[in-house]
């Protein structure tokens, strides 16, 4: 359900529809079957496992499609030199894709990051980035914590400038005082605490709730996109 979009974000089908057939697609699944391969192969002494390599453990590729979506949109609108950070990175599956741009992975495990830091450890960095991905990583929160987290991290942004945020459902649900059964009310819940803020602009916001069943892995339920003010 897509509650707002005055971004004009391209609806996701149709992009993908596209994306498979371009060069991209054919990076992204040698990409795909390269981490595959290290997931099976994985040493236990090595860096953590995350949520991006058991995601990555799957056999179909299509289960990632979405977050190369939010890449490749926010991205392509950028210049190379651009700061933008993805954080809650994990060991950085992804960067491969965007060597040639200046995406910083951040994480507060000991994954292979460049930066191992929480989010509200990134004072220095307050004004500076051009935009930012959180794929979910900072839902660890009740709805209100959720917004002091999407304010933090709109004031990480330089003015006028996008962060692509991923909110699991099932996660947020789990940090409230009491659960909230019906998904319906519990997005709504969410929708109605975060969207007026004096740091950012909510601009995007959509539930994929009714066509997944995703509980716990990298694409969320919830797809929303803060504009800084």
């Amino acid at each position: 359900m897509l509650f707002r979009n005055t971004i004009n974000v391209p609806e996701f089908e149709t992009w993908k529809k596209n994306f498979v057939c371009s060069k991209r697609y054919s990076q992204v699944y040698d990409l795909f079957h390269t981490n595959l391969n290290k997931e099976l192969n994985r040493k236990k002494n090595e860096c953590l496992i995350t949520p991006r390599d058991r995601r990555f453990g799957k056999k179909d590729i299509n289960d990632n499609l979405y977050t190369i979506f939010w890449y490749e949109w926010i991205l392509n609108q950028l210049n190379f030199d651009d700061l933008v950070f993805d954080i809650g990175c994990g060991n950085n599956l992804f960067k491969p894709l965007y060597l040639n741009h200046n995406l910083v992975g951040i994480d507060k495990g000991k994954f292979l990051c460049d930066i191992q830091a929480h989010l509200k450890d990134l004072d220095e960095y307050k004004g500076k980035l051009k935009s930012a991905f959180c794929f979910n990583s900072i839902h660890f929160a009740n709805d209100e914590g959720f917004k002091s987290n999407l304010d933090y991290l709109s004031g990480l942004l330089q003015p006028k400038c996008l962060a692509v945020v991923t909110v699991n459902n099932h996660r947020l649900n789990s940090h409230r005082d009491k659960s909230i059964e019906l998904k319906v009310d519990s997005v709504n819940r969410l929708y109605d605490t975060i969207w007026l803020s004096e740091m950012y602009d909510l601009v995007y916001f959509e539930s994929l709730m009714e066509y997944t069943n995703v509980k716990n892995d990298l694409v969320g339920d919830i797809h929303l996109v803060i504009r800084s003010k």
